[in-house]
């Protein structure tokens, strides 16, 4: 399958946008799109990746340097007579309109070519780190995760531009373009000040039935902030976090990584990188088989241990587990629900810690044991 990505990086807005500088979302662009263009990470054609980040970065090595170094593709640019379409403009950001209809025109061309014979279908990979706020798209009600863009004038009326509302997106790079869509937010999710904030419907075919084969990656749960880690080094915590799983973290019989698997990688590993009690998680369909990130054998070892094999030998068929670091919630891996008969199920790599495990719905079933001490453990 072939597979396209949009990488966008915003450490800092125009001053109408009322939004305070960021020290991370570059670097956490930069690193998203290296692995995007490693054979054995995304394996994205430097053809097929779109990157656009404010400012521009420093000179990179490896992959993105040598990606930086030739001539970029073309976004979608209203200001071009010619044919509405330009590279990436260093001295500033993309525009929402930019980064939406970018990603809607190649899946156009993916739309019109399923018809040819012997078509192939494709992957889009978005990634997006800068600052965001949830806002109903104007005509509808229900809030979604925005990223806030180079357009954003919160002040100019309560239709904001410069919104990019996550959700229809992804509906709408689903819907009849992309076989499969996977999104990584590494933006806040915080309510905005005025909840008459609308945003623009930049958005097309986001009102059809409701496709499987995607997945959002949000740094924080609803509502939430998402945090920066301290210094040197300043990265996004969920983009850091998520990079070492991208690199370092592969099912041991597949060798590969789904969606869930990096869920649960991340919801472990993200204290590691903040103390603010941050909360990311990954949203998916199909919930029975969750779409693969990328396969193969992992390119960096892991500072952290992988936690141990649990037996499930004492579960009954439908029931399922939930792990809580220190006891407290929220719970930093799901798994099942398993069938009767299943043997066993290796945990992601956990930071150091008392560990809960519990049987969901049954909270006097509970198997307690320290990371890393113990290789396996029985399900309560």
């Amino acid at each position: 399958m072939r597979s396209w990505a949009i990488v966008i990086g915003m450490d800092s807005y125009p001053g109408l946008s009322g939004q305070n500088p960021l020290y991370g979302a570059v670097a956490d662009a930069c690193d998203f799109a290296a692995w995007a263009l490693d054979p054995s990470g995304g394996a994205v054609d430097p053809a097929d990746l779109y990157f656009w980040t404010r400012p521009w970065p420093l000179p990179q090595h490896g992959h993105l340097g040598t990606y930086l170094a030739g001539a970029l593709p073309h976004w979608f640019n209203r200001d071009e007579p010619l044919t509405g379409r330009a590279p990436p403009d260093q001295m500033r950001g993309p525009k929402a309109e930019e980064i939406v209809l970018t990603a809607e025109a190649i899946g156009n061309i993916l739309r019109d070519a399923a018809f040819e014979p012997g078509a192939e279908p494709g992957r889009i990979l978005v990634f997006l780190a800068g600052h965001g706020l949830r806002a109903s798209v104007f005509g509808e009600n229900k809030l979604q995760t925005c990223f806030i863009a180079e357009d954003f004038r919160p002040a100019a009326s309560n239709m904001a531009q410069g919104l990019v509302p996550c959700d229809s997106f992804r509906r709408s790079l689903r819907n009849r373009r992309f076989e499969e869509v996977l999104l990584f937010l590494d933006c806040c999710r915080s309510d905005p000040q005025t909840f008459a904030l609308k945003a623009m419907p930049l958005c097309d075919l986001t009102d059809d039935r409701e496709d499987l084969g995607w997945s959002i990656g949000h740094a924080s749960q609803e509502s939430a902030k998402a945090y920066e880690t301290a210094g040197p080094t300043i990265r996004g915590a969920f983009t850091k976090t998520m990079m070492d799983g991208l690199r370092g973290w592969r099912d041991p019989v597949t060798t590969s990584l789904n969606v869930e698997q990096l869920d649960s990688f991340v919801r472990g590993n993200i204290a590691s990188a903040t103390n603010s009690g941050q909360s990311p998680y990954f949203d998916f369909l199909p919930k029975n088989a969750p779409l693969i990130v990328v396969s193969g054998g992992p390119t960096i070892q892991l500072a952290v241990k992988p936690g141990p094999l649990v037996h499930l030998n004492k579960l009954v068929g439908g029931e399922t587990l939930e792990l809580l670091l220190n006891g407290t919630t929220p719970s930093v891996w799901h798994g099942g629900p398993y069938t009767a008969g299943e043997r066993a199920v290796q945990l992601p790599p956990l930071p150091d810690g008392i560990y809960s495990l519990r049987v969901v719905g049954a909270p006097n079933r509970e198997t307690l044991f320290r990371h890393p001490t113990k290789a396996e453990i029985d399900a309560p």
